[in-house]
C-alpha cells in the first residue's frame, strides 16, 4: 500500500485518509527538505505527526528509513507503519549482543548476516550514544543503491549539545532528515539548537553564538545558565522557515472538550506544621545568599513539595490532605489516571487506592518492562482497570489513554509543556467523551507560587525562570500569610 499524490490529495488504498491540515503539512515538509535537506515537524502532541513522517518518506521514494525513537515508542511506530501502508518495520531489542539482529537476520541458507528485507529500520534514540550503531546506519546508507532518510522522534531528547547522545546525531552521516517533536523547548531556548544546527549545518553559528544571540543568563558552577531569550521573533522566524508547528487548539479543536479545574487543599496538624519549619530553613539559606540551583537548596526545594504530597515521602507519619482528597476525587464509574512527580508516591497512592474494592489499579513509572506497560495501556482502554497511578515523565509520551476520563495530578512538572504532554495522552486522536483535568493545590504554600507561575509561562519558558520566579512568589505568599495571621 501506498499513497498517492494528486494536485493537494493524498489518498491511501486502505481506506484510512489524512486530515486537512495534514495534507498541507506534508506539502510544505516536502518543500523544505527539497531546499534544505532537513525539516522540523513541532506540532502539538497527539496530531498525527508520525503518519506525516511515513506518508513524506513514501512521497520521497526513499527505499532506506531509519527512526530513532524512545524506546518505548519502537513498537508503535512498527505498528502504525503496518496499519497505515501494510508494510512490515523491524526494530531493535535490548540485548547489546543481539541489538541489531533483526535489523541482520542470518540467511537460512547461507548463515551470512543480510539486510532485512523491508525499508523501515527502528531504534532507540539513544543509541546515538553507540559508535557502533552509528557506524552501522552510516555504512547502509553508504550503500550503492540507498535512498536513506532519518527521522528523529521526540527530537527534544537531543536539546543538551554538548551531550554525547546530541552529538551522535551529528556523527550521523549527511543524508535528508526530519525531525519531530511537540515539545521543542524544555529549558530554555537553547533546546532547539542542535535541530536547527543538524539541518543548516557549518554554515550556521556555533552553540556559544547561538547562546549569546538567543539568551541571557549568568554562570554558575562553571557552567552557564539561561535565565531568559532574547530576539524571540528572529529564532521564530527561523524555526518556521524549516517546518511546521501547529497548536492543539488549531488543529484539534473538533476533540470533545479538555476542562481544568484547581482542587483547593488545605493542611493541618503535623503536615501544615512540617512544611512550614521547612519553608523557613529554605528562606533563612536563601537570604544567606545561597544559589537557588545550589545542590541544598534544590534538595530543600524538592522536600517541601514532597511534604505537600505526603510527608510520608520524607518517613513521617502524617495525614495528608492530598492522598485523601484523591479518594474523594476518584470516581470508580470513571476511569482515572492520575499524575505525580515522585515515583514514591505512586506506591502510597496505590496503597491508599487499595481499600476501595471498586477500583482495578495499575502503574506506570518507568521500571516496568516495554511489555508491561503495553499490557497496562491496553487494559485500560479495554476497561479491564479503571484507576493509572504514574509519574509525569514516565506517561508523558509513546501511552494512548484516550478512554480515561478523568486526570489527577497531585504536583506538576517544572515545564509547563511536560505536564502537556502528559494530558495529551488522553486528549488526542480518538477520544469520543469529555476529560476532566483536576489540579491539586494546597493554598499559602509552594503550589500556589509554582501554578501562577506555570500558568504565566506557556510559551518560550526555561525552568530557571520558572523556579526563580516561583520562589519569588512564594516569598510574597509567606509575606500575605503572616500579615493575615497577625
Amino acid at each position: 500500500m501506498v499513497a498517492e499524490t494528486k494536485d493537494s490529495s493524498f489518498e491511501w488504498k486502505n481506506g484510512k485518509e489524512l486530515f486537512a491540515y495534514q495534507e498541507d503539512d506534508i506539502i510544505y515538509l516536502n518543500e523544505v527538505l527539497d531546499k534544505e535537506g532537513g525539516a522540523l515537524n513541532l506540532n502539538c502532541m497527539g496530531s498525527g505527526k508520525t503518519i506525516e513522517a511515513i506518508t513524506i518518506a513514501l512521497i520521497r521514494r526513499r527505499n532506506l528509513v531509519f527512526v530513532f525513537c524512545p524506546k518505548r515508542l519502537q513498537g508503535k511506530w512498527a505498528a502504525d507503519i503496518k496499519d497505515w501502508i501494510g508494510e512490515t518495520a523491524v526494530t531493535t531489542i535490548s540485548d547489546p549482543y543481539r541489538r541489531f539482529n533483526r535489523w541482520l537476520p542470518r540467511n537460512p541458507i547461507t548463515g551470512n548476516r543480510e539486510l532485512a528485507k523491508t525499508r523501515w529500520f527502528i531504534t532507540n534514540i539513544e543509541q546515538l550514544r553507540n559508535q557502533k550503531a552509528i557506524d552501522l546506519v552510516n555504512s547502509l546508507m553508504a550503500s550503492s543503491n540507498a535512498r536513506p532518510f532519518i527521522i528523529i522522534d521526540e527530537a527534544h531528547r537531543l536539546r543538551n549539545f554538548d551531550a554525547k547522545q546530541t552529538q551522535g546525531l551529528f556523527k550521523l552521516d549527511d543524508t535528508e532528515i526530519l525531525q519531530m517533536t511537540g515539545t521543542k523547548i524544555v529549558n530554555s531556548s537553547a533546546d532547539v539548537y542542535p535541530m536547527i544546527k543538524k539541518i543548516l549545518g557549518d554554515g550556521y553559528m556555533s552553540h556559544s553564538e547561538f547562546i549569546k544571540h538567543y539568551t541571557y543568563g549568568y554562570f554558575y558552577g562553571g557552567s552557564y545558565r539561561p535565565t531568559g531569550m532574547r530576539n524571540d521573533a528572529e529564532l521564530r522566524e527561523t524555526l518556521a522557515r524549516l517546518g511546521v508547528e501547529r497548536t492543539k487548539e488549531e488543529v484539534l479543536n473538533w476533540l470533545p472538550p479538555l476542562t481544568k479545574e484547581e482542587i483547593p487543599l488545605e493542611m493541618e496538624g503535623k503536615q501544615k506544621e512540617i512544611y512550614l519549619k521547612m519553608e523557613e530553613e529554605l528562606f533563612i539559606d536563601l537570604d544567606d545568599g545561597e544559589q537557588l540551583f545550589a545542590a541544598n537548596i534544590l534538595a530543600q526545594t524538592t522536600r517541601l513539595r514532597q511534604i505537600l504530597c505526603d510527608p510520608a515521602l520524607l518517613g513521617i507519619r502524617a495525614d495528608s490532605c492530598k492522598t485523601e482528597a484523591i479518594l474523594d476525587l476518584i470516581d470508580p464509574a470513571e476511569s482515572t489516571v492520575i499524575f505525580t512527580a515522585f515515583e514514591k508516591y505512586v506506591e502510597i497512592i496505590m496503597w491508599a487506592l487499595e481499600k476501595e474494592p471498586r477500583l482495578r489499579v495499575e502503574r506506570i513509572t518507568g521500571k516496568e518492562t516495554l511489555a508491561q506497560t503495553d499490557q497496562t495501556q491496553k487494559d485500560f482502554q479495554s476497561n479491564m482497570i479503571n484507576v493509572i497511578v504514574g509519574t509525569i515523565k514516565s506517561m508523558s509520551e509513546g501511552i494512548d489513554l484516550f478512554e480515561g476520563h478523568h486526570v489527577i495530578f497531585t504536583d506538576r512538572w517544572w515545564n509547563p509543556a511536560t505536564n502537556d504532554q502528559a494530558e495529551a495522552r488522553l486528549h488526542r486522536v480518538g477520544l469520543q467523551h469529555p476529560v476532566r483535568v483536576s489540579y491539586m493545590m494546597v493554598e499559602d504554600s509552594f503550589d500556589e507560587a509554582m501554578d501562577e507561575i506555570i500558568n504565566q509561562k506557556r510559551n518560550w519558558s526555561n525552568e530557571l525562570e520558572i523556579r526563580e520566579e516561583t520562589m519569588d512568589r512564594l516569598r510574597a505568599i509567606r509575606a500575605r500569610r503572616d500579615e493575615r495571621d497577625d
